[in-house]
């Protein structure tokens, strides 16, 4: 039997969880508490991809029992809920930027650039990576002082690359049209703590994401002075997973043996809902795979897109 530990974080709840058994009971006890009184109160899930909020809503309506049913409750990315709530207090969020038109004008800012980057300037990865690492730090706070900013120990052109990255921040917003995250989690968070109705239609939230950022808890605290927040967080056993390393002549063969190896499992009574196949890159796996599984007659859903760190498991 696996415990689940529960302890306050702020004005949220916090339920440790050890595995995937444990999490869908949290989640169905969150929800029916949420529901204990209106069958039909909404619930909202907020998870960290499109496939595992599939996945669970599956998981949750496969252990309703015989006769009965879950309603009103909808799942959506921590990205989707944020979007939703800017949305409602008029701010426009960067999830539907355009890659290729922010490493465009990441590579403007570059051209400009009079410090350690200028002698990479001209190089077609440059601005790329430097577009990548404003991903990477979207979600901190980059003005002067701030904890990214004040890293000590890196070198010199990392300390240039995390300083042209912030100084890039307005200049990309501007042309971009957007509010860079943590203004955009502000904004949400001032609109809510005068009027939570914009919010009101979401019920409780249980939020099951692997990562959640400062600001977001910041949300997420706000939203719990109006509504009940439940974060579950798996915290998987330590213990090391048994696993054999073998080596391959080529992709094609490596995608045969990992479906021989799924079909196995699958023929000896694996459940096909705890089998996977996790590959590095999309192209030649996934096609192969596909091939492959298909001639094995292996019922699969296909890629998904989803990173072995996104997974409950890795977490």
């Amino acid at each position: 039997m696996v415990a689940a530990s529960v302890a306050a974080m702020g004005e949220f709840v916090v339920i440790d969880v050890a595995d995937n058994a444990a999490l869908k009971r949290a989640v169905n006890d969150a929800i029916a508490r949420a529901q204990v009184s209106d069958p039909l109160a909404p619930v909202t899930l907020v998870v960290d991809s499109a496939a595992q909020a599939w996945t669970l809503r599956r998981q949750i309506a496969e252990a309703a029992a015989p006769g009965t049913g879950i309603a009103n409750v909808r799942a959506m990315t921590l990205v989707e809920l944020l979007s939703l709530l800017a949305d409602r207090v008029g701010v426009t969020t960067p999830a539907s930027t355009d890659r290729l038109l922010e490493a465009a004008v990441v590579e403007a800012l570059l051209r400009a650039e009079t410090g350690p980057l200028s002698a990479s300037a001209d190089h077609p990865e440059t601005a790329l990576r430097l577009s990548s690492l404003a991903d990477e730090l979207a979600w901190c706070r980059l003005d002067a002082g701030s904890d990214a900013r004040a890293v000590d120990g890196v070198s010199l052109t990392a300390r240039a690359a995390i300083d042209f990255a912030a100084d890039a921040r307005p200049a990309l917003a501007s042309a971009l049209g957007t509010t860079p995250w943590p203004d955009v989690t502000t904004a949400i968070c001032a609109a809510l703590s005068g009027d939570s109705t914009s919010a009101s239609d979401l019920g409780s939230l249980i939020v099951i994401c692997g990562w959640l950022p400062a600001p977001v808890q910041g949300v997420l605290k706000v939203l719990a002075a109006h509504a009940e927040v439940t974060r579950v967080v798996v915290s998987p056993d330590p213990s090391p997973i048994p696993a054999r390393v073998l080596d391959f002549p080529d992709p094609a063969r490596e995608a045969a043996f990992a479906v021989r190896l799924a079909a196995d499992a699958l023929a000896t009574g694996a459940s096909p809902g705890r089998v996977a196949i996790l590959y590095s890159a999309d192209t030649p796996y996934a096609r192969l795979l596909e091939r492959a599984l298909d001639d094995a007659c292996v019922a699969w859903h296909g890629p998904t897109g989803q990173t072995l760190q996104s997974t409950t498991v890795a977490r």
